[in-house]
């Protein structure tokens, strides 16, 4: 019994290969194999067998750097965000189970990722044990959705087998190839410009004018009937209203050409750009209105950017700006900043393609003077 457990303990790749060599010597000097105790047999049938490689197992309760559980919904959603065309976040689908003997209430959740799985559910309620996807929250059963999920990525090679690393490659869509070839230099996540909608629209519709009562409703009522629209037709703004007014294009003119280029200048975001843009254009200052996207997941944000009415010169209050549907506006983003940042370059991606005409026309006046 001594002599096996000075065996046990760490053994070096180099002390094991001059076992061998030293076994293959063996061999070749006398022609016969090495003789084998019953555990170095033992242990040879271990090392030679085939184990199955699998990726590490994640927790539920896996703890991150900063000591928290980790939020596997986010980190699902911070997935969906990587891509560089159209955001495509992931469902969910909940059910709600009769309590349990003690009186709680159990929920069970699935998630399906329609752009990676379409007909897939994760977790699958048909699994073996269905009772470990039930949960006495909402919010937990939806983090375990998202944990399967996860799990099925990382087992695609969609991601890294920690879960904090993408690996699926970040390529547009057609749609979105064939428009960064446009005059426009600028790209957004989620591409809901009219052009991208209908590619045989050339040039997207000029802004309609938004009374300033509908301006104040709360950010989840952002269409406008027909009849709203309909009401002042004589008051939005139109690439000839831009032309006949002036304003102020030396700001604008100044700036020098990488700050309007793809959005990637660290030094001018597209905020700053999109405030610079709707003062030389005479727009007002944008609003970000932005809303939770739901229960169950923290910092994702929806939203949208309206127009502030602009102040007349008699002290009242002339009537605000709004954007053609789809424009300006944002679906599950994480985090207010990349949310504002995001429906920031939809509304530059816009303004640059309707008025493209107008603003070569004023930056010639401003060269010329």
């Amino acid at each position: 019994m001594g002599s096996q457990a000075q065996l046990v303990g760490p053994v070096s790749y180099s002390a094991l290969k001059t076992w061998i060599n030293d076994q293959e010597d063996y061999e070749r000097r006398t022609g016969e194999p090495a003789p084998l105790t019953d555990e170095q047999r033992l242990a040879m049938a271990v090392l030679v067998s085939p184990q199955p490689l699998s990726p590490p197992a994640l927790s539920l309760k896996q703890e991150g750097v900063d000591g928290m559980e980790t939020d596997w919904v986010s980190r699902l959603m911070w997935f969906t965000q990587s891509y560089k065309d159209a955001i495509v976040p992931a469902k969910y689908d909940y059910e709600e189970l009769p309590a349990s003997i003690h009186g709680s209430p159990q929920w069970r959740t699935r998630c399906r990722l329609p752009r990676e799985a379409p007909d897939l559910w994760f977790p699958d309620f048909n699994e073996p044990r269905p009772e470990d996807s039930v949960f006495p929250s909402k919010k937990a059963s939806r983090q375990h959705a998202a944990r399967c999920a996860i799990e099925w990525l990382i087992s695609q090679g969609l991601m890294s087998s920690d879960g904090f690393h993408i690996k699926h490659a970040l390529k547009s869509t057609a749609t979105a190839l064939a428009s960064s070839a446009s005059s426009t230099a600028f790209t957004t996540v989620r591409d809901n410009t009219p052009s991208a909608r209908n590619p045989s629209q050339s040039r997207p519709r000029p802004l309609v004018a938004w009374p300033a009562e509908v301006s104040a409703r709360p950010a989840t009522e952002w269409r406008l009937g027909r009849a709203e629209e309909q009401a002042s037709p004589d008051q939005g703004i139109t690439a000839t209203n831009v032309v006949g007014s002036r304003g102020n294009m030396s700001s604008f003119s100044e700036r020098p050409p990488h700050s309007w280029s793809d959005g990637n200048d660290l030094k001018v975001s597209s905020i700053q750009q999109l405030d610079s843009l709707c003062k030389a254009l005479k727009l007002g200052s944008p609003t970000y209105n932005l809303v939770p996207s739901g229960e169950g997941a923290e910092n994702i944000f929806s939203g949208r950017i309206v127009f502030s009415p602009l102040s007349t010169k008699g002290g009242g209050t002339s009537v605000g700006r709004t954007l053609p549907e789809g424009v300006g506006e944002v679906h599950d983003v994480f985090t207010k900043k990349a949310a504002r940042e995001k429906m920031a370059q939809s509304v530059l991606r816009y303004l640059m393609t309707a008025y493209e005409d107008v603003l070569d026309t004023r930056l010639g006046e401003v060269g010329a003077i």
